[in-house]
């Protein structure tokens, strides 16, 4: 199965104006949500078909979605999730990818259960549809990795049982492992079995937190090492551009990254 190198809306803020932009790294594939309205996914799903590349839907669709509520019992994320799969099984989309899980506070007794159970019924709806669900664990307010120390805890065979395959982001488990005795390399191999999609990015440290920096191969972020723990013998890979313009330098920086994660994979 092929590496898919894949563009994240996240590149651009999914700001309408620059949508254009998507286009100009020749990748194959973009992930993209929080449109500001229907004219903006129309136009990217329109110049994603001309160039028969492939699209896929980062929840919540619009950018006044409720990107955290699965596991908060709240009704909207639910809603949100179905159109969204809906939308994509009308037109046809790649998949669609939620962060999950996501706890608002640290875990406690009982989010292994709670987690199941939504879990299954993530998978209902996505055999509803005929859409892939991929699931991406976050981060807690104030960087809390409790969530990530659960999934590293938890054996493979109960990840595998939830039915659903996993997106990492490279960022937040760079910085779960440090701020813990969990070493990066570690938390991504025990996920990468399920993984379907990585968030390449580096991470800068500033006075406002932490920003996603456009990847250079030579990152505080061992994004070589992390790429060999992939198996894309199990299922196409989507390796996803995911920095944000905060620190971009250039358009000839982007180039590099790309050009040397060519280097190290060969990508559709």
């Amino acid at each position: 199965m092929p590496f898919y190198l894949s563009v994240s809306g996240s590149t651009i803020l999914s700001d309408s104006s620059r949508l254009s932009e998507l286009f100009a790294w020749g990748c194959s594939a973009i992930e993209i949500g929080s449109f500001s309205d229907e004219q903006a996914y129309s136009y990217v799903l329109r110049e994603c078909r001309k160039r028969h590349m492939r699209l896929a839907i980062h929840s919540p669709f619009y950018k006044d979605g409720n990107r955290y509520g699965l596991l908060q019992g709240e009704g909207s994320a639910w809603t949100e999730l179905e159109r969204d799969l809906s939308i994509a099984q009308r037109d046809e989309l790649a998949y669609v990818l939620i962060h999950f899980p996501y706890f608002s506070s640290p875990v406690q007794r009982g989010s292994v259960a709670a987690i199941r159970k939504a879990a299954h019924q993530i998978v209902l709806l996505s055999q509803k549809y005929q859409i892939p669900v991929l699931i991406e664990p976050k981060l807690g307010p104030g960087c809390d990795h409790s969530l990530l120390r659960l999934l590293h805890a938890l054996p493979l065979a109960d990840l595998e049982a939830w039915g659903l395959a996993f997106c990492i982001d490279v960022g937040d488990l760079y910085i779960a492992s440090k701020l813990s005795d969990m070493p990066y390399l570690d938390l991504v191999s025990h996920l990468a079995p399920l993984t379907h999609a990585v968030h390449l990015h580096d991470v800068a440290v500033t006075e406002e937190g932490y920003i996603w920096t456009p990847i250079t191969g030579s990152d505080s972020v061992p994004i070589a090492e992390t790429l060999t723990l992939l198996r894309p013998e199990k299922w196409d890979i989507y390796l996803v551009l995911e920095h944000t313009p905060h620190l971009m330098e250039s358009t000839q920086q982007v180039q590099q990254g790309i050009n040397w994660l060519r280097s190290q994979q060969n990508l559709a």
